[in-house]
């Protein structure tokens, strides 16, 4: 008489019609003790199951916390060729050429430089101040120095260009070494009403020393980051600033002795 498999009346044969022995439950006519049998043999089947990796399959139509547009500026290409959505953060390559190429770089602290003795020498006043709790420094429109910059002119003029933006505001930022970073904030848009109302862009571009931009959401907390190598650009529209913060990372030690200059633009451009 074959004997019925104990795997199989436990669910666990794999041997299927190979197996020497019985693929049958036994027969029984206490309907309790039955039950239990299949109760058992479901137990073990839901036991062996994985778990599930997708939880819900509905197409989704809710628009996503934050778009991230990558592009490369290649050719002849002037104008940014997409539309904005308030949700959109773009990161941008090639627009000022090569990203081995330091000569911006060079040109602007050259230039910062010599309008720094000038200035201290003119007007006893420093050019550069610390800023955003003393994490790095920016140049003081107040100086009037924009004017004599030729080197920051032609960049605030070709991100205007290409961006068809009609500029509100614009900043000199630097970072003298890789300890100097900047703490996870929102734009003034996000929080005043006057700028709310006529800016709805901020676009950053990065020269020297590659750092890592960064978004932390305001609600949960959740991080982003962007690299940022010398001659990148990155934007970032009306509802990220609202739902995001943002800052520039500190690297950790070593300290590098390199310098990380940013140049910033607030505007406003038509966007969904």
């Amino acid at each position: 008489m074959v004997e019925s498999c104990r795997f199989f009346l436990k669910g666990r044969c794999k041997k299927g019609d190979k197996c020497p022995f019985k693929h049958e439950l036994p027969i029984n006519n206490d309907s309790s003790s039955q039950s239990t049998n299949n109760s058992n043999n479901r137990n073990n089947r839901n036991r062996r199951r994985r778990p599930k990796n997708t939880e819900c399959f509905e197409p989704s139509f809710k628009p996503p916390d934050m778009r991230i547009i990558s592009h490369y500026v290649t050719g002849d290409e002037k104008v940014y060729p997409r539309g904005h959505s308030v949700n959109d953060v773009i990161a941008l390559g090639g627009l000022f050429g090569d990203v081995n190429d330091l000569t911006i770089c060079q040109n602007l602290e050259k230039e910062m430089n010599n309008l720094e003795t000038k200035i201290k020498s003119n007007k006893n006043k420093d050019l550069l101040k610390l800023w955003h709790g003393d994490t790095h420094y920016i140049a003081d429109d107040k100086s009037g120095w924009k004017s004599q910059s030729p080197t920051f002119k032609m960049v605030i003029d070709k991100l205007t260009q290409y961006f068809n933006v009609d500029v509100k505001a614009t900043r000199f930022n630097i970072y003298k070494d890789s300890s100097q970073w900047k703490p996870f904030h929102h734009d003034a848009a996000a929080v005043k009403k006057d700028k709310r109302d006529t800016q709805n862009i901020t676009i950053a571009v990065s020269f020297g020393m590659e750092r890592e931009a960064a978004f932390e959401h305001a609600k949960n907390k959740t991080t982003l980051a962007m690299p940022q190598p010398n001659g990148t650009v990155y934007v970032f529209n009306r509802d990220v600033n609202i739902q995001w913060k943002h800052g520039i990372l500190q690297k950790p030690e070593p300290i590098v002795k390199e310098p990380r200059i940013s140049i910033i633009i607030w505007g406003w451009v038509d966007m969904n």
